[in-house]
């Protein structure tokens, strides 16, 4: 009788990855044989998270313009809108805040 797939394992796809043999003995060397896909999963996750980002910065330029923002062309523009979030922000959660 076959075993029975649990929930977990059909959440779970496995994969063939080749790795240069350089970091496939990094990796042995470092990381302890029970936690070597967590650390693989976790490498793919934060490059995958940055690549995402850089997606969404490139599909964002341009969509911020002088024109479309008078109001924040010169830096003491800058502040003073900061300045007014910052208040707005404090007052709201109803306390000064810390820094000058």
């Amino acid at each position: 009788m076959p075993k029975q797939e649990t929930a977990r394992e059909r959440e779970i796809e496995r994969v063939n990855v080749r790795f240069p043999k350089g970091l496939m003995r990094e990796l042995r060397r470092y990381v302890p044989v029970g936690k070597r896909s967590q650390v693989i999963i976790a490498g793919t996750a934060r490059l995958l998270a940055e690549l995402k980002q850089k997606e969404a910065l490139k599909a964002g330029a341009g969509a911020w313009s002088d024109e479309s923002h008078p109001e924040l062309r010169s830096q003491e523009d800058i502040n003073r809108y900061l300045a007014e979030l910052r208040a707005s922000t404090s007052k709201r959660l109803g306390h000064e805040r810390l820094s000058p």
